[in-house]
């Protein structure tokens, strides 16, 4: 039996909304992309994508510690101090590490280690693809800010209207000009705009950005504690970065960019599937972050699994019984039936990690981070063996397959919460 208050109900749908917000317009973006650049031109814009994914690392702990810390007080100027903390080591550790990926991009020969017979110059088109996910997560950064009072509605707004005028950029470019370039660097400048828009709107809601003196707000003691706990967070996201575009970079280097095309299409369906239950169940990170009770956090991660099971068993099935039919029309001329197939499985696999969400909001909720990072290093070291096995022997059939590693590591952070149900960091 569903057990979710309405509040809670709500504030889920908004998030899933904003987040979902995201793919489906991808779902709308993709079959135009394919029409007019081609199926082997989509895998070059997956692959570029799925290396310049790796500019995440680290930034996971950042809106986490926004919501967490600026949540967890009343005080005005404490919220101001960790808000400044938390952007200058943010902005410090993005511009480190865009110049250092900047550098690898243009030292390694790309081109001819995945085989890429194109006269487009991809180094460059990386670099964008660079810039263009670092404005994205500092959009995502600065957004948080109205999830940590628990203004969905807001959040959901600008979310909503920002990823908008991208969509609409992005798709004149694809019909008109058909350049990725051209996609990518209006995609930057305009995101840079929005951006600009966003922090003047917070700041009038909040005044949280008035700083007289920055510098005043910057303590060696704040930020330790921001470190201290968004550590767990960072080796969280660095394990599942590599888990999340490893599969592509090894389709796309043994079995070629038209392979990974199709592969990606299945996968996007299956990553949408999962971000639907996980924007859901979001509501249960600032909700949990305020409770002081230990019981009561640990009941309410009880009712998020059953929830979770319930709501997961009735809409996966509901998804198999017409997928076929709509991938169909969703991709038109350029559906293969191979991407059905991958599909199917990856519906199971979808249902077997549910479990893997609450325990997620469940450990960052709490001052106990580095546990969950652990949970992520084990992923990583499953993972790691499951592709190489099971895709040595079924091709992507196995690396679908291998994705099953998120449930063995769920059920050995379940086995863990319920011994140590008492035992929280606070």
């Amino acid at each position: 039996m569903i057990n979710i208050k309405k509040k809670d109900f709500f504030n889920g749908v908004r998030n899933s909304i904003a987040n979902l917000y995201d793919p489906i317009l991808l779902a709308i973006f993709t079959p135009i992309f394919i029409k007019n650049l081609t199926l082997e031109t989509y895998g070059i814009w997956v692959l570029i994508f799925s290396i310049a994914n790796f500019t995440k690392l680290g930034s996971s702990g950042v809106s986490h510690s926004i919501v967490k810390f600026l949540g967890n007080s009343d005080n005005y100027k404490i919220q101001k101090k960790y808000l400044a903390n938390i952007f200058f080591l943010f902005i410090s550790y993005t511009l480190i590490l865009i110049i250092l990926f900047s550098l690898i991009v243009l030292l390694l020969d790309i081109e001819n280690f995945f085989e890429l017979k194109t006269k487009k110059n991809i180094k460059f088109l990386l670099i964008l693809a660079v810039v263009f996910i670092s404005l994205k997560i500092f959009e995502d950064n600065i957004l948080s800010i109205y999830l940590a009072y628990e203004d969905f509605r807001n959040n959901v707004l600008l979310k909503i209207t920002s990823k908008t005028i991208i969509f609409i950029t992005q798709t004149y470019f694809v019909i008109f000009y058909k350049d990725i370039f051209l996609i990518l660097e209006f995609s930057c400048l305009l995101l840079f705009l929005i951006i600009i828009v966003q922090i003047i709107l917070i700041n009038k809601e909040y005044k949280i950005f008035e700083f007289k003196k920055i510098t005043n707000f910057i303590e060696i003691s704040t930020t330790k504690k921001i470190i201290t706990y968004s550590k767990g967070l960072i080796l969280s996201n660095i394990a599942g970065l590599i888990n999340f575009n490893i599969d592509k970079i090894i389709v796309a280097t043994f079995l070629g960019l038209k392979t990974l095309a199709i592969y990606n299409l299945a996968f996007m369906i299956f990553s949408f599937i999962f971000l639907a239950f996980n924007s859901f169940f979001y509501y249960m990170f600032p909700k949990i972050a305020k409770i002081k009770n230990r019981k009561l956090v640990f009941s309410e991660f009880i009712t998020a699994q059953r929830n979770i099971l319930v709501l997961g068993l009735i809409g996966i099935f509901l998804i198999s019984v017409s997928s076929d039919f709509f991938l169909k029309i969703w991709l038109g001329d350029s559906y293969v039936k191979d991407i059905y197939e991958y599909h199917k499985l990856f519906l199971l696999i979808n249902f077997l990690i549910l479990p893997s969400i609450p325990i997620y909001y469940y450990l960052v909720s709490l001052n106990n981070t580095m546990l969950h990072a652990k949970l992520s290093f084990y992923s990583l070291f499953l993972s790691t063996i499951l592709i190489l096995f099971f895709g040595y022997f079924f091709s992507v059939y196995g690396i679908i397959l291998s994705k099953i590693y998120m449930l063995l590591t769920s059920i050995i952070g379940f086995v863990y919460i319920y011994k140590n149900k008492s035992i929280l960091n606070y």
